[in-house]
């Protein structure tokens, strides 16, 4: 049993530094994201009182998909899914 946390402590270290640089990388982009989303938006609205309102709903639903609530939430997500699993190899680690 030893051998095997010997063996694991290095993945640990390793899963500890790229959750930090996700969690970095993710914050970031929400920040960048939101406000592409914003603009996004004002175009799609543009468009759907100006244009189309199919062409208007497509790009209400990319700016949402880019928007803080989407797809950086699903990447959030995952990180801290990532943080659960390195949270239970320290837990083997060291008891």
């Amino acid at each position: 049993m030893i051998i095997l946390k010997i063996l694991l402590a290095p993945f640990a270290l390793a899963l500890r530094i790229l959750i930090m640089f996700l969690a970095f990388v993710v914050s970031v982009s929400g920040g960048l994201l939101s406000v592409v989303s914003v603009l996004g938006f004002i175009l799609a609205a543009a468009v759907f009182f100006f244009s189309g309102k199919a062409a208007g709903l497509a790009l209400m639903v990319c700016a949402f998909l880019i928007s803080p609530l989407g797809i950086p939430a699903l990447a959030a997500w995952i990180v801290s899914g990532l943080g659960g699993v390195y949270a239970a190899m320290r837990r083997f680690i060291f008891e």
